[in-house]
């Protein structure tokens, strides 16, 4: 699923939810955006997935 058919989805939930709809659009996109180009770097080998920060004593 890309971040095209999300969006779409993100529309109808907005309709659904109050609570969804209360936010602005365009950061929930820009959210969705981010997160498919993140998944479409780890996969093609340009990225690893998140490291724990080391602990420091």
């Amino acid at each position: 699923m890309n971040d095209i058919a999300q969006a779409r989805e993100l529309t109808a939930l907005r309709a659904a939810f109050d609570w969804i709809a209360a936010v602005h659009v365009t950061p929930q996109q820009q959210a969705l955006r981010d997160l498919d180009k993140a998944y479409a770097n780890v996969f093609a080998g340009r990225a690893g997935y998140p490291a724990r920060p080391a602990r420091r004593a």
